[in-house]
């Protein structure tokens, strides 16, 4: 793997065309990313600061900011008068970002303390798998109008917790340009629950700037350009949420979602689905086409109220994984599942209309794991493999064994096989993180991103 991790120490790395992301300064912040400023840090950038040196001192600031929503803000409401459900939810999901950030900042302090590149750049690709949770719940729960919902203005002890919090940590010049901020002293909730936002901004450009590299491996460049994708997902997904107020129970993103394309339009089955909880498909010949297909073989009609639930799972490959390119699938409750196993020359590429999915490893068995999905939920379990099927770090089974199903969630990490070393050659696993995504909706609707990239 080439070092991103010098690329990102050296300040020459980026090339004179491709500045890096500035660090916030008090009062003063890059147009593309939101400004942190804090007394508590030194924000003044000389000439000779590195990518990496910004990138720490930006995410101590960023930490900070939310740590002082989480303790201070929340101090406006008490058990005797609790913040309304939706004020509450939001404080969550800030929360739940705070602790993930919080860890990476301690990660980047550690090698900071003792520079490993290698360490860097496994610390930088993780980064966007361990955001994905709860940056994706901050980010599909956005809810904004709170500074003119009746319920928080009704609160007379908000004010004056607003005015410390500015005093202390005073507005950024990118709240004030953005006409977040009637008063340019003085932060709101709406501005300070949209910081993750702007710091989504920042994480973009810093690896749209790895990317610019020209000293970057084609591995590192796929991985980046999955990480960029996942990152302009999250931010369409903002930028779809901005139009969601507090206290309308209509959501707007409902309008926005284009009609089915004709690729999902399957035919009806002839016999009834059975469920795969309570019974397993023993037949595990005849793998037909590679991991490029696209879509469940399976075909499924809508119910008699034409809704139907629909799961997307997506593939994405990590470090020290068999090397493939991501990989979408269609599963709904009772289609046939998805058999995973060796590839083999003797297949047929069938990539259109397959419920396999196959890898060309030594060590996959050519029956080795299904996924499906029953009763809105999608599971996988190990079909009897040599080498191991692994959720999350942890065997399903032992070998040549079937395990119980165990249910997928998004972000979680799956690993097919081990490490095999015969002496001459060493044989990676398949070891990916799967994105799921769960949409009810009338058939005549369709997901409204042709994407979504858990790393």
């Amino acid at each position: 793997m080439s070092p991103l991790g010098n690329i990102l120490r050296s300040v020459q790395g980026y090339g004179s065309a491709h500045s890096s992301p500035t660090l916030f300064t008090r009062g003063s912040v890059a147009a593309t990313s939101m400004s942190l400023p804090s007394p508590a840090f030194s924000t003044e950038r000389t000439n000779e600061s590195s990518p990496f040196t910004d990138l720490i001192e930006s995410e101590k600031i960023y930490v900070e900011y939310l740590t002082g929503i989480i303790q201070k803000l929340t101090a406006a409401w008490s058990r005797y008068n609790p913040a309304p459900l939706e004020l509450g939810d939001m404080f969550r999901n800030i929360t739940t970002v705070y602790k993930a950030n919080l860890t990476f900042l301690e990660k980047l302090e550690e090698i900071g303390s003792n520079p490993s590149s290698k360490a860097l750049d496994d610390l930088l690709m993780r980064w966007i798998h361990d955001l994905n949770r709860p940056y994706t719940m901050y980010c599909q729960k956005l809810t904004t109008g709170f500074d003119q919902w009746e319920p928080v203005k009704s609160n007379v002890k908000l004010p004056r917790v607003l005015e410390a919090f500015s005093e202390y940590n005073p507005p950024s010049i990118a709240a004030i340009q953005s006409s977040q901020l009637a008063n340019p002293s003085l932060w709101t909730l709406d501005a300070l629950f949209l910081l993750p936002k702007g710091r989504l901004l920042y994480y973009r450009k810093l690896y749209n700037n790895l990317l610019s590299s020209t000293t970057l491996s084609i591995s590192d460049r796929r991985l980046l350009t999955v990480a960029l994708e996942k990152l302009d997902y999250l931010l369409e997904t903002l930028e779809a949420r901005s139009q969601v107020r507090v206290g309308n129970n209509t959501s707007a993103l409902s309008s926005t979602l284009p009609p089915v394309t004709s690729g999902l339009a399957r035919k009806p089955t002839n016999s009834p689905a059975k469920s795969r909880l309570t019974k397993s498909n023993g037949t595990h010949n005849k793998l037909f086409s590679d991991q490029f297909g696209e879509g469940n073989a399976n075909t499924f009609t809508a119910n008699a109220n034409n809704i139907a639930l629909f799961h997307r799972i997506r593939l994405v490959s990590l470090l020290d994984s068999l090397p493939f390119e991501p990989i979408s699938r269609y599963l709904r409750d009772g289609d046939t599942p998805l058999r995973i196993g060796r590839f083999t020359g003797r297949q047929v590429d069938n990539a259109l209309v397959t419920d396999k999915l196959t890898f060309k490893s030594m060590v996959v068995s050519r029956a080795h794991a299904e996924i499906w999905a029953d009763n809105g939920k999608v599971y996988i379990k190990d079909t009897k493999s040599s080498c191991g099927t692994f959720l999350n770090y942890r065997r399903l089974s032992p070998a040549e064994s079937e395990s119980t199903p165990h249910e997928l969630k998004d972000g979680d990490i799956v690993q097919l096989a081990v490490d095999y070393d015969d002496g001459t050659e060493v044989y990676k696993p398949v070891r990916f993180t799967i994105g799921v995504r769960h949409e009810s909706q009338a058939a005549t609707k369709h997901f409204r991103y042709a994407f979504f990239y858990p790393f």
